[in-house]
């Protein structure tokens, strides 16, 4: 990704890391994003020349989707502003001063009790209200991801990834950016991953990006183009699909044509006679749409005029069992018919 700029106020030859985000910011932060963090404050000292996500993304041994997750998390927290443009690509980064918590003094020398100069400690507030605020901040998340309001019954989902399925802040994050990112926005398909993690025993980021392996982005657009979604797709589905992408190295343009013509013709997902076109399809040659119709032509054409046809492939038709038998060249009809009247 060409054109990221970074900008901000760094000492040069010298990566500071302020106490306040040692103190305030790193320890919630997944490790991921606190490595994207310091590496663009290292960068800040000299901004390397091919500057990017690609270029961080290799560096930092992540994806450019976790690097675009660790941005948009600071940017929450108010460490750095991101500016992107129509197609939501970011063009340039800011890094802003964390912010200063109250400072806390002792009441008294040999009491630990620590007293904000500032104002008075909360009251503790119960893992309800803390569950409740973590559910408000991941809410603001999903609707970041969904680029839409999300509704009550959406937060009380939300909620029961974390309390019943057990998923931390990072991999109910991390799901619906999967969800996004393989083109679904649609909650109940979200719901549907969710499950499927927890039954798997998946707890974690890394956990999840493993399994995320096994669901390449087009088995998705070929569900897609088979009016499947919501759902992610089952082994026999994706043993098929593996076959047509990797085995006959089809592109997903003929797959989906194979997938319109299945419906037309059977009116339903059949994944089999899906494959029955693309192997013939294989055998013929077939690389592009545009060998698709070609051969529809061909095709077409010898409909049209069965004269055409190659006579080789023609089977002589097997001789007629009373051809074997000797035939008389002649019949005296008068005398069968005086034969049948006599009897």
């Amino acid at each position: 990704m060409a054109g990221l700029t970074l900008s901000g106020s760094q000492q040069i030859n010298v990566t500071l890391i302020s106490n306040e985000f040692i103190d305030h910011y790193m320890g919630d932060a997944n490790g991921e994003f606190v490595k994207v963090y310091l590496y663009l404050l290292r960068c800040m000292a000299k901004t390397p020349e091919d500057f990017s996500l690609h270029m961080i993304a290799d560096q930092m041994n992540l994806t450019e989707r976790d690097v675009n997750r660790a941005l948009k998390y600071w940017e929450q927290k108010g460490l750095m502003k991101l500016n992107a443009g129509q197609q939501g690509v970011i063009h340039s980064i800011s890094l802003l001063e964390a912010k200063t918590f109250p400072k806390t003094v002792s009441a008294d020398p040999s009491d630990n009790v620590a007293v904000s100069l500032e104002e008075p400690l909360p009251s503790p507030s119960g893992k309800e209200s803390e569950n409740l605020m973590l559910c408000r901040e991941l809410g603001l998340i999903a609707e970041q991801y969904l680029k839409r309001t999300l509704n009550s019954d959406e937060i009380n989902k939300i909620m029961y990834f974390y309390e019943h399925l057990h998923f931390s802040a990072d991999l109910i994050e991390y799901l619906f950016d999967h969800c996004v990112t393989i083109g679904n926005r649609n909650f109940r398909y979200i719901e549907s991953v969710a499950t499927s993690w927890a039954d798997q025993g998946i707890t974690t980021v890394k956990q999840a990006k493993a399994e995320g392996q096994h669901y390449r982005r087009e088995y998705f657009a070929i569900l897609k183009a088979f009016g499947i979604q919501n759902r992610v797709p089952i082994d026999l589905e994706v043993q098929y699909m593996k076959k047509w992408l990797d085995d006959y190295h089809f592109t997903t343009e003929v797959i989906h044509e194979a997938c319109q013509r299945t419906i037309t013709k059977t009116g339903k997902p059949t994944f089999a006679y899906a494959d029955s076109i693309l192997k013939n399809w294989k055998e013929h040659g077939i690389l592009a749409k545009r060998d698709i119709a070609a051969l529809d032509k061909a095709h077409y054409a010898r409909q049209a005029n069965p004269a055409d046809k190659d006579k080789n492939t023609r089977q002589p038709r097997p001789a007629a069992r009373f051809n074997n038998f000797e035939q008389r060249e002649e019949y005296d009809f008068n005398q069968l018919e005086k034969q049948l009247n006599c009897t």
